[in-house]
């Protein structure tokens, strides 16, 4: 997918900011899925468990 997930700095995640961002993931399912529908609405477009992780989901930019 050309994907990256990052945290506030830009570096890859560590193992516990991982664990932290997938555990939340059961709270963005809840209620008719509106952690995930945050996105839409968020400045930085995060769901609920990006929020709550410090994470960013991002598309590098391709190198030359």
């Amino acid at each position: 997918m050309g994907i990256k997930v990052v945290d506030q700095q830009g570096a890859r995640l560590n193992f516990l900011y991982c664990l932290v961002r997938n555990m939340s993931k059961f709270l963005s399912s809840l209620i008719f899925m509106l952690g995930y529908l945050m996105a839409a609405v968020t400045k930085n477009k995060q769901a609920l468990h990006d929020l709550i992780a410090g994470s960013y989901v991002i598309r590098p930019v391709p190198e030359p």
